[in-house]
Formats: C-alpha cells, structure tokens, sequence
C-alpha cells in the first residue's frame, strides 16, 4: 500500500536505498513522487516525478518493482 506524505525506503528493485515520499500536488489532480538519498539531510539533491493518476504511480512503482518500508 502506497503511504502518502510519509517518507519510504526502497528496499528492493531498482534504485534500492533512495527514499521516496509521495505527496498530492497542491495545484491540478496530480502527485509528487520524490526522491533523494536521505530527506534529513538538507543538502541531499532532490529529484522528482510527476504523475497524473494515483495509477499511474502504482504502474511505475510495479515496473520498478519496488518494495518500500514506509519509515
């Protein structure tokens, strides 16, 4: 189950160790999905990719065949 406004670890699949956090955008019917090494680190670069539906994130995260530990 996808958590949202929740940092995430990916623990397996591609990009195994980035955390992710999934947010709702504020403008639009859309969603944020974030990326960076560690979100406590201020200075980490954060990546992310925008999707339309909350389908369409769940489609990306199977294709990537992430598992995440919600944190």
């Amino acid at each position: 189950m996808l958590e949202f406004d929740r940092v995430g670890l990916i623990t397996s699949g591609e990009d195994q160790g980035i955390q992710v956090k999934i947010c709702k955008a504020e403008i639009g019917s859309g969603y944020y999905v974030f990326m960076c090494e560690d979100f406590l680190d201020s200075s980490c670069n954060v990546g992310d990719h925008y999707f339309d539906s909350y389908e369409d994130i769940v489609e990306s995260f199977v294709e990537s065949n992430w598992v995440i530990q919600w944190l």
